[in-house]
């Protein structure tokens, strides 16, 4: 069930922008599992004593070593109280932590179906349960989660493919709209560099995140090659880059020389000042690896500005 809060009609929602999880939030995902658990027992089925062909409802230990053989270490119980026996001021689970509940609501969603009774047994008093695929159940469940998400301004969404998902600076959104407005040209493995980057920068996972850098900016090495045949004659580098910013700038030398900065910038930020393409071991001790997620998004944004930009230029 979806709340409509009065808060979120006379304030508005919260802008989803935090990325720590709480004890409370990760709680009430628990909680929300308690609710939906019920539809899990066609995966972890337990069966009537008096029929093993038929199904009562889940198996619930089943299930939890399911869980713990997959995602270790994750701990489906009261998480607030569990805390408090640590660090009476620890308020947030830990990225570990967080990353298990991630795993914890994928698995929940993938493994939801519907159920209708198909008898009582009186003796025992259960239901006897048949369970068939839905997406209206797995739909409820997505729509109790984002809810907590959104309340607590929290970016994270479960997306419709039961897969947790960033969301992303509304600037950065927007920035990723124009690039898709864009009709792919010939070149396919510069498209598919660009469009695996825009799935890892969604990612929660930072690792996820810095390998979106990484994906931009092979594609920014590989569109500077862009024009680098004609006549059947390959051209170096320079020249492609030069004819491209030639076009970009549209006669407006004043622009050419700043686009022609920005291209320097964005290569030597990547080459020489932060581990985002090279590794080489004389160049590792000098080098920087992000570790912000605010970071991160300011240079894939800059990044992703500057191929859309050079994108609509190229023939």
């Amino acid at each position: 069930m979806k709340y409509d809060f009065f808060s979120d009609r006379e304030l508005g929602k919260k802008e989803q922008k935090l990325e720590e999880i709480s004890v409370e939030v990760y709680d009430g995902i628990v909680g929300i599992y308690e609710k939906f658990k019920i539809y899990l027992g066609r995966n972890f089925p337990e069966y009537c004593y008096d029929s093993n062909s038929v199904i009562c409802g889940i198996e619930e230990n089943n299930f939890v070593k399911r869980v713990k053989s997959l995602i270790q270490g994750f701990v489906e119980g009261d998480r607030i109280n569990y805390h408090a026996n640590f660090n009476e001021w620890d308020k947030v689970v830990s990225e570990k932590e967080q990353y298990q509940l991630f795993d914890f609501i994928e698995f929940i969603y993938n493994n939801i179906q519907d159920y209708k009774n198909i008898g009582y047994h009186e003796f025992l008093k259960h239901n006897h349960l048949e369970y068939f695929p839905s997406k209206k159940k797995q739909n409820e469940f997505q729509r109790e989660i984002n809810q907590i998400f959104q309340r607590n301004g929290l970016a994270y969404k479960l997306n419709n493919k039961g897969q947790i998902e960033r969301i992303l600076p509304k600037g950065l959104e927007n920035e990723i709209e124009m690039y898709k407005e864009l009709i792919p040209n010939k070149d396919k493995e510069l498209f598919e560099l660009i469009n695996l980057g825009l799935e890892k920068i969604k990612n929660p996972k930072l690792e996820e995140n810095q390998i979106a850098l990484e994906k931009l900016w092979d594609a920014f090495e590989r569109i500077k090659t862009y024009y680098g045949e004609k006549d059947g004659r390959k051209k170096d580098k320079k020249k492609s880059i030069n004819e491209l910013i030639e076009n970009i700038s549209e006669g407006n030398k004043l622009f050419k020389d700043f686009i022609n900065t920005e291209y320097d910038v964005l290569a030597k930020a990547g080459n020489e000042i932060f581990q985002i393409r090279h590794y080489e071991k004389n160049n590792i001790g000098t080098m920087v690896k992000l570790s912000s997620k605010k970071h991160i998004d300011y240079l894939f944004y800059r990044m992703l500005s500057l191929l859309t930009l050079s994108l609509m230029y190229t023939k």
